[in-house]
């Protein structure tokens, strides 16, 4: 598949709201992560769409602040291990999902798809 091929979200958003089900060996970080990036994807997508949104979430969580609404992120939502005061944690935490996106995306897009979301992963890891 090319890395420009747009697909629709539809089953990606569905796979991604119930990861849970369809890897269970995530953490539940990753669960409530994934639920949050289905809700930033529109309706079709390019893999480095993908790849750009998953990265964004995280350094909107990071940041704790929605870059889209402007909302507050609490991260203590989405990384229930974490508490108050132990938020010297989180970059740990984002950066694990981080290395994790060719393998959410594995488990929610089609195969093609998937292998364009980690070239593109490991391209941008290699020009970091």
């Amino acid at each position: 598949m090319a890395l420009e091929t747009t697909i629709s979200t539809r089953h990606i958003k569905e796979r991604l709201i119930n990861l849970r089900e369809y890897n269970p060996g995530f953490g539940p970080g990753v669960y409530k992560f994934a639920e949050r990036l289905a809700n930033r994807l529109h309706l079709e997508i390019v893999p480095q769409g993908f790849y750009i949104a998953a990265t964004l979430l995280l350094e909107d969580i990071k940041n704790k602040v929605d870059g889209i609404t402007k909302q507050p992120i609490d991260p203590c939502e989405i990384f229930t291990s974490l508490n108050k005061t132990k938020l010297e944690f989180l970059p740990i935490l984002v950066d694990n999902i981080h290395s994790m996106i060719p393998e959410i995306a594995r488990a929610v897009c089609p195969k093609d798809f998937a292998d364009d979301v980690e070239r593109f992963y490991k391209d941008n890891l290699a020009g970091a």
